[in-house]
C-alpha cells in the first residue's frame, strides 16, 4: 500500500474507488478534478463511454459539450455552474438526434456529389478534357467529430486524458475499479491549476515529489 510516514492514506489511496452501479446508472458529463488523468478497469458488466476531446468554440475558448447547459454562478462566486443531464438523457436527447441529422446531411451531400460528378463527366466527354478531383461525399465538418464513444467490456481498461469531458452509462449492472492520478505527462499543467485553486495541496504534492527523488 502507498502510505505516508505517519500511516495515513497517501494522495494515491484517496483517489481510488470501487464503483458499483445498476443498469441505467452512470456518471454525468464532467472533467476529472485537479488536472488529473484517470483509468477505469471494468470487473463485471458493460459500460458506454462518451468523451469530448476538444470542447472549444470558434474563438478557442473552453465550453461545455453540446447538450450540456451551464448557468452563471451565484453573485460573488464567479465562474459558472454546470447542469449536465444524465448520461442516458444526453444520449437520447442529444447524440442520437445529432447522428441522425448528420446521417441525413451526408446522404444529401453524397447524392449531390453523384449528380455533380455525372455533370462533370458529361462536360469532360464533350470537351475532351479530364474530370477534376473533388472532396469525397460526406467529407464536410461534423458537429459530432469531437465526440469519442466506446463500449467497455469486462477486463477492459479505459484511459481518460487530463481535461477530457466524459460521461458513462452502465448498460448492465457493473463493478469497476478506478483511479485518478498525476504523472510526468500531466503534472506540470496540473500544478499550475492547483497553485491557483489549492495552494496547500500543491505544496503537499511538491514535497511528495521531492521525497520520491531524494
Amino acid at each position: 500500500e502507498f502510505r505516508t510516514k505517519r500511516g495515513s492514506p497517501s494522495l494515491l489511496d484517496e483517489r481510488r474507488w470501487l464503483v458499483i452501479g445498476p443498469k441505467g446508472s452512470g456518471s454525468r458529463w464532467h472533467v476529472d478534478p485537479k488536472g488529473t488523468s484517470a483509468w477505469n478497469f471494468l470487473i463485471s458488466g458493460r459500460k458506454v463511454w462518451i468523451m469530448c476531446r476538444d470542447c472549444r468554440n470558434a474563438d478557442g475558448e473552453d465550453v461545455c459539450p453540446v447538450g450540456v447547459p451551464s448557468l452563471p454562478a451565484l453573485s460573488g462566486q464567479g465562474g459558472k455552474v454546470i447542469e449536465p443531464p444524465s448520461a442516458l438523457q444526453w444520449l437520447q436527447q442529444t447524440l442520437v438526434p445529432l447522428l441522425q441529422q448528420e446521417e441525413g446531411e451526408i446522404l444529401a451531400r453524397r447524392e449531390g456529389s453523384d449528380v455533380g460528378r455525372k455533370r462533370g463527366r458529361d462536360v469532360c466527354e464533350e470537351s475532351g478534357g479530364e474530370e477534376g478531383e473533388g472532396k469525397e461525399a460526406g467529407e464536410g465538418e461534423l458537429i459530432s467529430r469531437p465526440f469519442l464513444w466506446s463500449i467497455q467490456e469486462p477486463g477492459d481498461v479505459v484511459f481518460i486524458p487530463q481535461g477530457y469531458w466524459h460521461c458513462v452509462l452502465n448498460i448492465e449492472d457493473s463493478v469497476a475499479f478506478t483511479q485518478n492520478f498525476l504523472n510526468s505527462a500531466n503534472l506540470r499543467s496540473a500544478m499550475k491549476q492547483l497553485e491557483a485553486e489549492e495552494p496547500n495541496l500543491c505544496s503537499l504534492i511538491t514535497r511528495a515529489v521531492r521525497a520520491t527523488r531524494s
